[in-house]
């Protein structure tokens, strides 16, 4: 089971929250990435995640993410964090479930103790159980996108 509470919690994942002062319309948050977290990002929008696609992104303001060096930076929408929370724990830690709770997040798989107390009773009030829909498919899949049945091309 790994639980993250807010956005800071991102830095793991290469995302490194900075300030909401850098937008003008007080909507999105400047952070800074390192290659796990441009990885983490152009896998969650879709695109071709690799190293590379850090160019498409805007220079880093600082030095670190974490541990690791900076590569990038990006504005995100602060709903953005949230769902990027539930996209880590499911695609990169590769849970069977992500419990949405009022404090945060908890991913957990199949058999663990924390999962059986939700899997088998009614949730309460503000909590919402997201399934690994793609750990659950036998339809082929690549990097997270799935591949098309007739064409094979990746979606």
């Amino acid at each position: 089971m790994k639980t993250l509470h807010d956005a800071h919690a991102l830095t793991d994942y290469g995302l490194n929250p900075l300030t909401g002062e850098a937008d003008a319309y007080s909507r999105r948050t400047l952070c800074d990435l390192s290659d796990e977290g441009v990885i983490l990002l152009t896998a969650y929008f879709g695109l071709a995640h690799t190293k590379a696609a850090g160019q498409a992104f805007p220079k880093n303001y600082n030095s670190s993410v974490g541990d690791k060096p900076a590569v990038a930076s990006v504005m995100l929408a602060r709903g953005t964090m949230d769902d990027l929370m539930v996209f880590a724990l499911l695609h990169v830690d590769q849970f069977d479930y992500v419990m949405q709770t009022p404090g945060g997040y908890a991913g957990f798989n199949d058999g663990d103790k924390y999962g059986e107390n939700y899997l088998h009773t009614a949730l309460p009030e503000g909590y919402r159980l997201h399934y690994n829909a793609a750990k659950r498919s036998t339809h082929p899949q690549v990097g997270g996108r799935n591949v098309h049945a007739m064409s094979g091309r990746v979606l």
